[in-house]
């Protein structure tokens, strides 16, 4: 995987490519922030699931995670740490933030590296619209 610096490194030349363009372009980075995912997708036994049958099996995965206590509760501070470096047009952020991702952010967190690669090919800070940090599992960002 990628670290956060190298992402950055790579939006920033994809930036530069476009603004040597003189073309409008709008850079798009998606995904979670901080969370753990025991299971989003049907298991590799080669039999495809309907979509009713792969929403069962997610929950049915997640539900024994969670019995088990092998999910992780979500890291607020992370999520934080996060929103204010891209906030932000310094970089020494990058080093820190990645540091053990999957201990300090869960296994989803590797998500944020499409927001990093936006962020640096934008060449400047974002805007952090709406942040709801909900533990029960529901949560929004909208960046700008």
């Amino acid at each position: 995987m990628a670290s956060f610096r190298r992402t950055a490194s790579l939006g920033r030349r994809v930036g530069e490519f476009f603004a040597a363009r003189d073309e409008r372009v709008l850079y798009v980075g998606s995904g979670g922030l901080a969370h753990d995912l025991p299971g989003f997708r049907e298991p590799e036994t080669g039999v495809v699931l309907t979509e009713e049958e792969r929403q069962e099996w997610i929950r049915r995965v997640n539900a024994e995670a969670r019995d088990a206590g092998t999910i992780r509760s979500l890291i607020q501070d992370w999520d934080e740490e996060f929103l204010r470096g891209v906030g932000s047009s310094e970089t020494a952020w990058l080093d820190e933030i990645g540091t053990d991702l999957v201990e300090r952010g869960g296994n989803g967190a590797m998500e944020g590296l499409t927001w990093v690669a936006a962020w640096a090919a934008g060449g400047e800070p974002l805007q952090t619209v709406a942040h709801e940090f909900d533990t029960s599992g529901g949560r929004a960002v909208v960046m700008s």
